[in-house]
């Protein structure tokens, strides 16, 4: 008797067998083109070199890195059979927290920029905010500018950093 499960069974299997007597097949000199093209266009990508780099590129890629795992590390805790119903809940608390954060960052590097003209990457710690602005000079006026639009987002009093590079 024919079922389902044994018509998909053939058909994979057909499909296979049709796809690798094709392979088996196909002249040699198509796949050596084949393999060229794609050496030639690794060796292409690797010659892109990067004269100058950006300190807050640099930052941007660690903090995204570093909130990738961590996220990664919530995410498994969901969807864990063995997690509580309430270190459910909290891992999805601090999913909602880090994303909140990773907004509140962008908005703050934005406004920064259109209110004061300087690139810069922020990022909110749970016990500080530390700000990193590209300038060569160190100014206090500027400093305490970034402070105070930093400041005008939050209720409370937070601890804020402001570093020049």
């Amino acid at each position: 008797m024919i079922n389902k499960k044994n018509i998909w069974f053939l058909t994979l299997f057909s499909l296979i067998l049709v796809l690798s007597v094709y392979y088996v097949t196909m002249p040699s000199e198509v796949l050596v083109d084949v393999y060229n093209n794609i050496e030639n266009k690794t060796k292409n990508e690797e010659d892109v070199v990067l004269e100058e780099t950006d300190i807050l590129a640099v930052h941007r890629l660690e903090d995204e890195v570093e909130v990738a795992k961590e996220l990664d590390l919530l995410k498994m805790k969901l969807v864990d059979n063995g997690s509580s119903i309430e270190e459910k809940n909290d891992a999805y608390d601090k999913i909602r927290k880090i994303e909140n954060n990773k907004c509140l960052e962008l908005e703050l590097e934005n406004q920064i920029k259109q209110e004061l003209n300087y690139k810069s990457f922020v990022k909110i710690l749970p016990d500080k905010i530390v700000v990193t602005i590209k300038s060569s000079k160190y100014d206090v006026s500027l400093a305490n500018k970034v402070m105070q639009i930093v400041q005008k987002k939050f209720k409370e009093t937070k601890y804020i950093t402001v570093k020049f590079e």
